[in-house]
């Protein structure tokens, strides 16, 4: 992943007057996942988190089992105004769980907006 090939993140650097990026990786696929693999992943995210963070950005990385639990937490945390995830049509349910508990933890505060755009 790079902010300049991906069109959310670059849309959210150059929009955003503070940009903090979340990561969330499956426990249970990770575990799925070879040594090799997760390798990989964490050579991404790391050169990803440089990318952002000359950018003024931060990029948080969790291995999580509720996605929607960790990014209500995180939005609140953060004290954020617009939380712009992955949208995926095969996930429509764990989509509308994010919105759900990001405006229920952020007492609406927060927009929760799914982003459909490619990877």
């Amino acid at each position: 992943l790079r902010v300049d090939d991906h069109a959310g993140l670059r849309a959210a650097a150059e929009r955003a007057e503070t940009l903090a990026c979340v990561a969330t990786l499956s426990s249970a696929a990770l575990a799925r996942r070879t040594v090799r693999e997760v390798r990989v992943l964490r050579c991404a995210l790391a050169a990803l988190a440089e990318e952002l963070e000359r950018l003024g950005g931060v990029l948080h990385v969790s291995v999580v089992d509720d996605e929607a639990a960790e990014l209500a937490r995180l939005a609140e945390l953060c004290n954020a105004d617009a939380l712009v995830y992955h949208a995926d049509p095969a996930r429509a349910e764990s989509d509308a769980a994010i919105a759900a508990a990001v405006a229920d933890a952020t007492d609406g505060r927060c927009t929760p907006r799914p982003w459909a755009g490619g990877l």
